[in-house]
This record gives C-alpha cells, sequence and structure tokens, in this order.
C-alpha cells in the first residue's frame, strides 16, 4: 500500500511538469509569431528571380531583364538582406569555347561596371538598385535595370547564371538564360581558296532540336554574275531543304549544339573568274524569297590559293580582260551612236508625214466651209478664194519639206561620220583583240602556273587539314565507310602515326556498355576500338608507304559490334590532329537496329 500511494505521489508530478512545458512552449510560440506580425519586414519571407527571357537571339537581343518578386510570405522583404551572384558559365565557339564575353550594367550609385567569366558580380540588391529598399504585397515585383551581353567575337552562344543568395550566402533560387548568335551557327573550317574550286561548311542548330529536316531550306548567293556556286550532294542546285541538303549524311535529325557532317560547296566560274564571295543562308521552308534569314554567313572564294605570287598573276590576267573589255565598249557606243541616228532620221520622216497630213486636213476643211458659201458669193469670188486656200497649203508644206531635208541632210552627214568611226573601231579592236588574247593566253599560262607552284609547295611546319566524312546513309547493318580526305600538306608516316581516331556514343536508347568499333584494314589483321580511346591512323588503315599526298582519299571500313542490346546510338567520331589550331570537324553516324518486314 505504501508503494502504491509513492506512485501516485510521483505519477501527479510528473503530470505537472508536463503540463508547465506545455505552457512554455505555448508562450515561446506565441511570442515569436508576434514578432513576425503583419507589416514587419521578414528576411526569410521566400524572394524569388526571374528573367523576362531566358533566351536571346542575335544581336538585336542583348539585354537581359532580372526580376524579384515576393513568394507565399505575406510580410514585406528587405532586399538589403538577400544578394545577386551573376556568372558566365559557357562561352561557346563553332569547335571550341573562348573567354572574351564581358556584361555592362549600371548600379546604383550610376556607375558603370562591368563583369566577366573570371569576375563575377556579387552584391546585394540595394547596391544594385536603391530605389526600392523592400517589397511588400502592394508591390509584389520589381525589375531590375538591364545587363547589357557583350558576347566575344567569336562566340555563338553565351550561358549566364544568376544566383538569389540569403544573408547566409546560400543559394535559395536561380535562372539561366542564353545567347545564341542565331538560330543556326554555319561553319567553314579551312576557308574556300585553292584550284580544286571546293569547300566544305556544316551547320549547327543553337535555338532546339531540328526534328523535321524539311522545315528549312539553305541557299547560295554569289556576287558575281559569272560565277554560281551548287551544292555537290544536291543535283548541283543552289536552294534546297535541310532533308535534301543531308540525304546522304547518315542522320534524320539534328541536335541542338551538335554540327551535322561537312557539305560540300562547288563554285562554277566561267569567262576566267577565280573571285567571289559567298554568302550562304538560311530560311524556314515557308519564308518568302525576300524575307530575312534566321543565319547566314559571308565567305571569299579564291580559285587559287592567296599568296603575292598568284595574286599577281591574276591582277595581270583581270587587268588585261577589262582592256579588252574597254575596246569593246568603244565600238558598242559607236555602235549605239549608229542605231540612235537610224532612229531620228526615222523619226522626222514621221513628223514631215504627220505635218503633212495635218495641213491636208486643214485644206480640206476650209474647201468645205467656202463651198457652203458658194451661193452667197459672186463666182470670181468663189474662185479667188479656193485658189488662196490651195496656195497657202502649197506653202506650207514647202516650208515643212524644207526643214525636214535640213534635218535628214544633217542626221545623213552624221551617219557617214560615224560609220567611218565604225570601221575604224572595228579594225582598232581586231588589232587590239588579237594583242590583248595573245597576252592573256600568256598570263593565264603564267598564272596557272603560279598556281601550281602554289599547290605544290607547302610549309613543312603547317598543321595537317584534313576532313572525316561519313557518306553512308543511316546504316541498319554492321559496317560503314568513314572516309579520311587530306587537303593540307602532304603527310608523312611520322605525321600520321601522331594523328588519332576516337569516337564517342551518345542520343542512344539501350545498353551501349559493350558495344566497340573493329577497323577492317586491308590487311589480315583488324584492330578493335573502344569508345574514348584514341588509336594511331597508321594501326587502322594501311596507307600505301604510309603516306597521304594533298587531295587523296583513304576509306577505313568500321563494323560495330556489342550491339545486342542496343535499340539507336549515335557515334561521333574524331580525328586529333597534335598543334593545330583548327580542330578537324567530327563526323557523324547515326545507327539503328534493322527490321525484318512483317
Amino acid at each position: 500500500m505504501y508503494t502504491t500511494k509513492r506512485s501516485q505521489k510521483y505519477s501527479h508530478q510528473y503530470l505537472l511538469y508536463l503540463l508547465g512545458k506545455f505552457i512554455a512552449l505555448t508562450l515561446i510560440l506565441n511570442a515569436s509569431r508576434c514578432e513576425c506580425k503583419s507589416g514587419t519586414p521578414d528576411s526569410i519571407a521566400s524572394l524569388k528571380i526571374a528573367a523576362e527571357s531566358k533566351l536571346l537571339v542575335g544581336n538585336d537581343q542583348r539585354q537581359i531583364n532580372i526580376t524579384f518578386s515576393i513568394g507565399d510570405s505575406e510580410n514585406p522583404v528587405e532586399l538589403k538582406d538577400f544578394k545577386l551572384k551573376a556568372s558566365i558559365v559557357e562561352q561557346n565557339t563553332f569547335s571550341g569555347t573562348t573567354t572574351g564575353t564581358t556584361v555592362t550594367y549600371t548600379n546604383g550609385a550610376n556607375e558603370v561596371k562591368t563583369f566577366s567569366a573570371s569576375e563575377p558580380l556579387k552584391e546585394t540588391l540595394t547596391e544594385l538598385d536603391n530605389v526600392v529598399k523592400e517589397l511588400d504585397p502592394a508591390h509584389l515585383k520589381h525589375s531590375f535595370k538591364d545587363f547589357n551581353l557583350v558576347p566575344d567575337k567569336d562566340a555563338i552562344e553565351v550561358k549566364l547564371k544568376f544566383e538569389l543568395l540569403n544573408e547566409a550566402e546560400e543559394v535559395i533560387d536561380h535562372v539561366e538564360v542564353r545567347w545564341i548568335k542565331s538560330e543556326f551557327s554555319i561553319n567553314f573550317p579551312y576557308g574556300f581558296a585553292g584550284p580544286e574550286n571546293e569547300t566544305y561548311f556544316s551547320l549547327k542548330p543553337l535555338k532546339e532540336d531540328i526534328r523535321d529536316l524539311t522545315k528549312y531550306r539553305v541557299e547560295l548567293k554569289s556576287e558575281e554574275p559569272d560565277v554560281s556556286f551548287v551544292f555537290r550532294e544536291s543535283k548541283e542546285q543552289t536552294a534546297t531543304t535541310l532533308k535534301k541538303l543531308l540525304k546522304r549524311s547518315p542522320t534524320k535529325k539534328l541536335i541542338q549544339g551538335k554540327a551535322t557532317n561537312q557539305i560540300i560547296i562547288v563554285a562554277k566560274p566561267t569567262q576566267g573568274k577565280l573571285t567571289d564571295k559567298l554568302t550562304v543562308s538560311v530560311y524556314p521552308s515557308d519564308a518568302a524569297s525576300n524575307s530575312t534569314p534566321i543565319a547566314q554567313e559571308e565567305i571569299e572564294w579564291h580559285g587559287y590559293i592567296k599568296t603575292f605570287d598568284t595574286e599577281k598573276e591574276q591582277q595581270d590576267v583581270e587587268k588585261a580582260e577589262k582592256s579588252e573589255q574597254q575596246s569593246e565598249k568603244g565600238l558598242t557606243e559607236i555602235n549605239q551612236a549608229s542605231a540612235n541616228l537610224e532612229a531620228q532620221n526615222k523619226m522626222i520622216k514621221q513628223e514631215y508625214t504627220q505635218i503633212k497630213n495635218k495641213f491636208s486636213h486643214e485644206k480640206s476643211d476650209k474647201l468645205a466651209d467656202l463651198k457652203l458659201k458658194k451661193k452667197e458669193i459672186s463666182k470670181e469670188e468663189y474662185k479667188d478664194q479656193k485658189q488662196a486656200i490651195d496656195k497657202d497649203f502649197k506653202e506650207k508644206v514647202r516650208a515643212a519639206k524644207e526643214e525636214h531635208d535640213k534635218k535628214e541632210k544633217e542626221i545623213q552627214k552624221k551617219m557617214k561620220e560615224n560609220k567611218k568611226q565604225q570601221k575604224d573601231q572595228t579594225e582598232k579592236v581586231k588589232a587590239e583583240n588579237q594583242e590583248v588574247k595573245k597576252e592573256k593566253k600568256e598570263l593565264k599560262a603564267a598564272a596557272r602556273a603560279a598556281r601550281k607552284r602554289e599547290k605544290e609547295k607547302y610549309d613543312s611546319n603547317e598543321a595537317p587539314k584534313l576532313l572525316l566524312i561519313a557518306r553512308k546513309g543511316l546504316i541498319t547493318d554492321k559496317p560503314f565507310i568513314l572516309t579520311i580526305k587530306n587537303i593540307g600538306r602532304p603527310l608523312e608516316n611520322e605525321d600520321l602515326t601522331n594523328i588519332k581516331l576516337w569516337y564517342e556514343i551518345a542520343d542512344s536508347m539501350g545498353n551501349t556498355s559493350k558495344v566497340f568499333l573493329k577497323a577492317l584494314a586491308d590487311s589480315k589483321d583488324s584492330k578493335e576500338l573502344k569508345p574514348q580511346a584514341k588509336i594511331s591512323l597508321t594501326q587502322v588503315t594501311n596507307i600505301k608507304k604510309q603516306k597521304l599526298k594533298r587531295g587523296d582519299w583513304k576509306h577505313i571500313g568500321l563494323e560495330i559490334n556489342g550491339i545486342d542490346l542496343v535499340k539507336n546510338m549515335q557515334i561521333t567520331l574524331h580525328l586529333e590532329v597534335p598543334n593545330s589550331q583548327q580542330p578537324v570537324p567530327p563526323a557523324i553516324v547515326e545507327w539503328e537496329e534493322s527490321k525484318l518486314p512483317s
């Protein structure tokens, strides 16, 4: 019994203890709630960051407008308790990266400031803009002054991140903004010069993936009427859709940020033209012919490699052609003058005939009026008036004929002089043309020799220039052909040994962990290539005497293995060239499992 009473005593004390704790906790919570009553600034209340536009396209869209707004809290938010951190995350060129992009802005003290990738921005919101100190339910949103993006001259894409930090400098919200130079980027990796009269370019969609290649068309335009540029892979057309242009390229779609395989353009000059400017433009397929392109790039074409010798020889040829054209221009002007004189002679004859007909009508009208008066006047008076009308007509016709003969005589004199000029100028042009043609023939031969010398001459220290081409369409079988073309200096064994081939797999469906390529060389041995592993060209080819001359092609058969668990995949092949400033554009192959007919 003693034990029971003692237990009840301790039980009552424990209940009183818990009751006290509960009351204390309630008082603390009430006190906390009173401290954050409506109308009191709340640095913990949620603040959100946003951008007016997350994607900017072209040089006309380089202003970034950042806004801040209150989230779910009903309390005011003091902006001094928050910071903005702005960073340039990526600056991409067509084939790499760059570092020259900056962003300028004006802060709350009206000072123009700049931040870059190496020096990001980090300031309190009131330092950025001191006009607004806090946001409240009546002022839910505030737009800051624009940030002005200044992309590097080679940049085609810039990515920025704007982060909102609290007092502890923790990221509580962020927004990313992307700028692209245009919807597509166009790249000519090796310029457009040389006697082969062809170049290569590729397209890279920057805005979004392109699933329907018929929705865009590409056009070529020359500046000179005597030169045309055509697509080799599209029946030598000057304009075509992406689908037709890439029909031999192994891809059904274009991925944002991924370049197409190389597209060949051929120059078709006439009359010895060896220079021009080419413009490549991309339009939506349904755009009008005079609409603004969504991407455009210009490049100069030279049908020879520009050096002092080849440039001088070509200028001499053009000078001779201009001299020939000038002589023929003089004869054309004389012939035109002769035609003008013939026209004038014909015109004055027509004028005389018109005047004579006018006088004849006037005479007829006067005689008709006189006949009506015949009964009112005497015979003698009628006769006199009739003779006077006839005399007046003959005098007017005589004067008109005299004026006509005078003009005709002047024109005939000029025509006689013009005929003599025609004869003299024709003989002169004939003689000059014979001389000019002889000179031009010699100059053209000299220009060809200069271009040939330049073609054969090369700098042994120049980095190799290669093209990597996958010509076959979408592949469903195991082997495919990869072509390497040398468009630079001749390559020796040492060069080929240092050039590495490798590949990567992306955009796949299924398990690609066991996929590998096997190079089917002409020898008995075949080399296995694992993804990302680099292998020398001499190991996957048996290039004759281990050399590759300028203009030579080498085809490599590649077999795909380990594809049992793969539905489809994209294989991007690369060539790594030491000391090259310009990366070799990659070749893309899309593979999908073959579907047997049902």
